[in-house]
């Protein structure tokens, strides 16, 4: 037990478990992966590539990339990716796909495969 109070474990198969004493924990696997747990009830784990997954209670996640992109999945199963270059894609949990490019075009395509654009000047193509 450290001076703080938080303490530190080895399991035998290397994994180096700290529990703090805010209640969270942190573990660090011999594979390079890490996984926080929190009281709140989110974890993060981050693999030795830099990728962060959080997990919030909720079941919610956030997914931080190396190359600077991000993707939520939100509790209904809807997820939005944000590309590096500024470009969003929406999946809902029906099946539409909706994409917002940079320059404000945005394309829908529905579960029946009917693809919708519209310009960033109004116009609609169908």
């Amino acid at each position: 037990m450290r001076p703080d109070g938080s303490r530190t474990q080895t399991t035998a198969d290397g994994t180096v478990l700290e529990i703090r004493t805010d209640g969270s924990k942190l573990q660090k696997m011999p594979s390079g992966i890490t996984l926080e747990s929190f009281p709140d009830g989110h974890k993060i784990q981050t693999m030795p590539d830099g990728i962060r997954l959080t997990v919030y209670a909720d079941g919610s996640k956030e997914q931080h990339n190396v190359d600077g992109s991000v993707i939520r999945t939100a509790a209904d199963g809807t997820q939005t990716s944000v590309q590096t270059d500024g470009t969003r894609v929406v999946v809902r949990a029906d099946g539409v796909v909706r994409t917002i490019f940079t320059d404000g075009t945005t394309s829908e395509r529905t579960k029946d495969g009917t693809l919708t654009q519209t310009n960033p000047n109004g116009t609609v193509i169908e």
